[in-house]
């Protein structure tokens, strides 16, 4: 093996021209494409980070006399109207975004970003704090609201990671807050934000805040869980009979409310989807543009191999010696081209994370991960043509994507720079490489010694 490893290195370094213009080639294919592939996997492929994902929802409003679009924001009347009528979920949370001021040891100010909820969020979302309690239901009073769950990276920025932090106090907006609980590394809500809140509170309904009158803050957004058997639209169905019911008995509040159940999911990146559709399509031409000419190239540097074959052959080599070589050979080439295009990769998403648009949604998840290096395997495998190209798509493909599913469920959560989901991405990259080199090479070496030195 390491005989093959040097030969095929010496080969590669025969040709200079071929070997950096296929490994520029490659790099730049693989590069781009899975740059593309990590920011539309992150933003619209990837599940939310909750226990049945699929069974969260939004749910939305819009009044029929007033508008066309469905809000994503509803006021706190209409929130505890639903949640008290509601028959077609396990709970309904409100949500809203707040900040605090503070000041650090230092004396300086500073501003805390915070996720006030309602006591239902944890249920709903299926994630209980690692330390302490959630919320109950008697701290959404304004005057008992003051308790907080810290997220995980405050938690560790300032009380150090220490377990006795539940108890304490912090000051915010001059006014001492007890902490009840930490939740658990890596989550956030709103789900992978720019800005992930340092800490969560209770929302805290005021007096005017529970009867209908002269009151119309839309501050809250909702989501809920649906019930085992119950789907999308039969939460429609049944939250349109509440709000026709509330539309009847508060005629004056918000004539022609309707509502609308969409999954949580299809609310965060649905008005992104069909742009984001649009650089999966780019990527495919820059996969094809990258395999073309590195198809090219293995033609052109075919031409000239038939002589060495026969050679080797004739000096008394076995056909498994030099299918063994050309496979080494290929595989080098592969993975240099993989690793280049993966170090390129990681340097695109990082250089264009701030030119985003503002707004996206889950761009704090934009990462290289095992999924998305995965899908450039097919650029290197569809380097070679016709049915061995198939061949080796249906192999290639195949094996990686199982090799990436069980290296990333292992890895769950670990950045998506940590070395192993690039030592993982290697191995990937390398049992594609080898099927979808073993029929060329094979070919190859069937070449006929006494004619290809005639030839020549």
């Amino acid at each position: 093996m390491r005989h093959d490893l040097e030969a095929a290195i010496r080969s590669l370094r025969k040709s200079p021209a071929f070997t950096i213009v296929a490994l520029v080639v490659l790099a730049l294919g693989i590069g781009a494409a899975t740059a593309i592939f990590s920011t539309v996997d992150a933003v619209v492929l990837r599940g939310l980070p909750f226990d049945e994902h699929e069974k969260l929802v939004a749910v939305l409003e819009r009044n029929t006399h007033a508008a066309e679009l469905f809000s994503g924001s509803t006021t706190s009347q209409t929130y505890l109207d639903w949640r008290a009528r509601q028959q077609a979920f396990e709970g309904l949370a409100a949500v809203s975004g707040t900040t605090f001021g503070l000041r650090n040891a230092e004396g300086h100010p500073q501003t805390v970003r915070a996720t006030s909820v309602t006591s239902e969020f944890f249920s709903v979302v299926r994630v209980a704090p690692m330390l302490g309690r959630a919320f109950t239901a008697a701290e959404e009073t304004f005057g008992r609201h003051r308790v907080a769950v810290l997220s995980h990276a405050y938690w560790q920025r300032q009380f150090g990671g220490s377990r006795d932090v539940v108890g304490k106090t912090v000051v915010l907006d001059d006014e001492a807050w007890d902490v009840v609980g930490v939740m658990p590394r890596g989550f956030t809500y709103p789900v992978a934000t720019a800005q992930p809140p340092d800490l969560y509170v209770p929302v805290a309904f005021r007096d005017e805040d529970l009867v209908r009158a002269d009151s119309h803050n839309y501050n809250y957004s909702v989501i809920g869980r649906l019930k085992p058997g119950v789907s999308v639209a039969q939460a429609s169905s049944q939250m349109d009979l509440v709000a026709e019911a509330l539309d009847a008995q508060y005629p004056e509040w918000a004539p022609g409310l309707r509502i609308r159940i969409v999954t949580l999911h299809e609310h965060l990146v649905g008005r992104v989807r069909s742009w984001m559709v649009m650089l999966l399509g780019a990527v495919v031409f820059v996969l094809l543009i990258a395999c073309a000419n590195v198809a090219n190239l293995m033609l052109a540097r075919a031409t000239v191999r038939g002589t060495d074959v026969a050679i080797r052959a004739a000096q008394g080599a076995s056909r498994a010696a030099i299918v063994r070589g050309l496979l080494t050979e290929a595989v080098v080439l592969s993975l240099g081209g993989a690793a280049l295009g993966a170090l390129l990769a990681w340097a695109a998403v990082h250089a264009v994370l701030p030119w985003l648009p503002a707004g996206l949604p889950r761009v704090a998840s934009i990462g290289i991960n095992l999924r998305v290096l995965a899908a450039a395997v097919v650029a290197l495998v569809l380097r070679r043509a016709g049915l061995l190209m198939a061949l080796g798509l249906a192999i290639g493909t195949g094996v990686s994507w199982y090799v990436s599913a069980a290296v990333e469920r292992f890895l769950f959560q670990v950045e998506p720079t940590d070395p192993r989901v690039f030592a993982g991405a290697v191995l990937v990259l390398a049992l594609a490489g080898l099927a979808a080199s073993a029929v060329p090479a094979r070919r190859a070496a069937a070449v006929d010694p006494i004619v290809a030195l005639r030839r020549k």
